[in-house]
């Protein structure tokens, strides 16, 4: 075991650990899976946010009464092995770190590298293939998260407000102008004439908050962890969810609800709304905000994975090249890791001819799934830690137990087409991986140390 390794000293504020929970895509999110959300939930999207976002603050309960008595850079490991036994800990952290690579420690730089082609090919003429721009991001991700967990988190705060802005502008320019016709109160309502499947729709905006509990690995070098990191998870959920429905909200009303279907159709729909309410000066910028917030999820899921690895790397359960730091007093192994992941990734996708774009679905889906079941395996531990003077949490933990399952299961059933298929299949073969790795390894887990009294 070598837990006496550590990252550098406690010096983030929780504005910090808000900033890498945040990065977790919200514009990323709200641009490609808003649109689906209205598809299947119609002019009741708003409300399928709304319920989504409910559920996910529940999931946030749970993951703050770990957060309260638990601290660590292996955060979800860490979590689950104090908690219960080492050996499911260690199982944990296989599905929880494997999905955190499909879902944006490696897939997200394909996704970049597609739009920056796009971006700089309609824009500015220059056709510049979508590798050599994934190369590039990765490049310059790896960087953001070399030279110090400060400049980790503060570029990633810098990139996300750029990135938010733009989407907010036109959102709220859709708002004040009363979209096409006015403002309604029948997106909240499920029986509304033009409303679809509103559990579907559930579903689907329970994936906007993915990964929100991204703060949890930075408590080792956060000050007064066990408050800031709850903090900045509740936080974070909040704050999602209010940019979420301001969208969702803008969108319904800015194609109008009698024709949700054009919204759903639409492949940029806030480039769309830019342009009827506020200018078409403003679709690049919304083109550009796409891309800035993807490489602030990169860094996120680059700082999430290599402090993971790290964790697993000091108790002898990965490679002990994973624990050696930079001057800088970052994961330099894991982030290397990281890097060449995604680079490998990139060349693959490369000599087997695959879409970017149809590989990064396929990578997306294999992370949401991986990660919803360790939120299940949380919420099923976290009963433990409810203190028996708070009957209320026990409702919560039980919503954080359904919210996951429902994703799982609205991702699954219908038994999605290609090339979400292949994630499914790939999240199969990822738990597959954790629980054999799990069995090679169990002999070497650290001891459980228990529950701690929370505070």
């Amino acid at each position: 075991m070598k837990e006496q390794v550590k990252l550098g000293k406690p010096t983030l504020t929780v504005v910090d650990a808000i900033a890498q929970s945040l990065a977790i895509g919200p514009v990323l999110s709200a641009v490609l899976l808003a649109s689906f959300v209205a598809g299947v939930a119609g002019s009741a999207a708003p409300l399928a946010a709304l319920v989504g976002a409910v559920g996910s603050i529940c999931v946030g309960w749970v993951i703050v009464l770990f957060a309260r008595r638990y601290t660590g850079a292996g955060a979800i490991y860490d979590y689950v092995r104090k908690a219960s036994s080492g050996s499911l800990g260690l199982f944990a952290a296989g599905i929880y770190f494997i999905g955190f690579m499909f879902l944006g420690g490696a897939g997200i730089y394909l996704a970049i590298g597609f739009f920056t082609q796009l971006f700089f090919s309609a824009y500015l003429g220059i056709n510049i293939a979508w590798w050599i721009w994934a190369i590039v991001a990765t490049a310059l991700v790896f960087a953001f998260n070399h030279f110090g967990v400060t400049t980790t988190t503060r570029t990633q705060l810098i990139l996300t407000i750029l990135a938010v802005l733009p989407v907010l502008i036109v959102a709220l320019a859709v708002i004040f102008q009363g979209g096409v016709a006015g403002h309604t109160a029948q997106v909240w309502n499920a029986g509304n004439p033009n409303a679809g499947n509103l559990f579907r729709g559930v579903l689907l905006a329970i994936t906007l908050f993915i990964g929100f509990e991204a703060s949890a690995s930075l408590s080792e070098e956060t000050r007064d962890p066990k408050r800031a990191i709850p903090f900045a998870v509740i936080g974070t959920v909040v704050i999602a969810a209010l940019f979420y429905l301001i969208v969702l909200y803008a969108s319904a009303i800015g194609f109008g609800i009698d024709n949700i279907a054009a919204l759903a159709s639409d492949p940029a729909p806030l480039s769309t709304l830019g342009g009827t309410f506020v200018g078409g000066w403003i679709a690049p910028w919304i083109d550009v905000a796409l891309i800035v917030d993807m490489m602030a999820v990169a860094s996120a899921f680059m700082a999430t994975t290599a402090r993971g690895w790290f964790a697993l790397g000091r108790h002898g359960l990965l490679p002990n090249a994973l624990t050696t730091k930079s001057q800088y007093d970052t994961p330099l192994g894991g982030n290397v890791l990281v890097a060449v992941l995604a680079a490998v990734l990139v060349v693959l996708t490369l000599l087997f001819r695959m879409e970017p774009m149809s590989m990064f679905t396929a990578n997306a889906l294999t992370g949401t799934l991986m990660i919803s079941v360790i939120y299940i395996l949380l919420a099923v531990l976290a009963f433990r830690l409810v203190p028996s003077s708070s009957p209320w949490q026990y409702v919560v933990v039980a919503l954080a137990i359904v919210t996951p399952v429902l994703a799982v299961y609205g991702s699954i059933i219908p038994f999605p087409p290609y090339p979400a298929n292949v994630g499914v299949w790939c999240a199969v073969a990822g738990v597959a991986i954790a629980a054999v790795w799990t069995m090679a390894g169990a002999s070497r887990v650290p001891v459980s140390e228990g529950l701690e009294a929370g505070d």
